[in-house]
């Protein structure tokens, strides 16, 4: 469980040291009213988190479910009373909406999350949110993009 813990460590410090203040919006869609051809009842509830957006490694952009200009937002559980989900959008600090376009996945500790891992999207594109339950993870190599738009490399 030391490894476990240590990793919880480095990367809660990582979000908490170079990540940005982000808010997750469920997006609830209502009921489809078959007379007016809308829904009803759609609401949208902000949760504010902090989190690191990452881009993606070359070796993982496959050009259909995976863009270019797809991005991970990895965000904290601690203080976040939501758990995202596909089809949610996350805003950074800048006002840039994302989409969550696919099914996220979790960091764990004996039973406990402590961190999300949404896979989010710029821009158009929105129709093709799939659920999916392919891991996503950060590995040696991966970048932190950084509020100031530098890159930070994982070692």
């Amino acid at each position: 469980m030391a490894l476990a813990d240590d990793l919880k460590t480095s990367l809660l410090q990582a979000v908490t040291e170079y990540g940005q203040a982000v808010t997750v919006t469920d997006v609830a869609e209502g009921t489809y009213d078959h007379t007016t051809g809308g829904y009803t009842g759609a609401s949208e509830t902000d949760h504010a988190g902090k989190g690191v957006i990452v881009a993606y490694r070359d070796d993982e952009i496959d050009g259909t479910r995976i863009h270019a200009n797809d991005r991970k937002c990895i965000v904290a559980a601690s203080g976040l009373e939501y758990v995202p989900k596909a089809g949610d959008i996350i805003t950074d600090a800048a006002g840039t909406d994302f989409l969550i376009f696919d099914a996220i996945s979790t960091f764990e500790v004996n039973g406990s999350n402590f961190a999300y891992v949404c896979p989010i999207r710029i821009g158009g594109g929105w129709e093709e949110v799939v659920a999916s339950t392919d891991a996503l993870l950060l590995e040696s190599g991966d970048y932190l993009l950084l509020e100031s738009g530098d890159k930070l490399l994982l070692e």
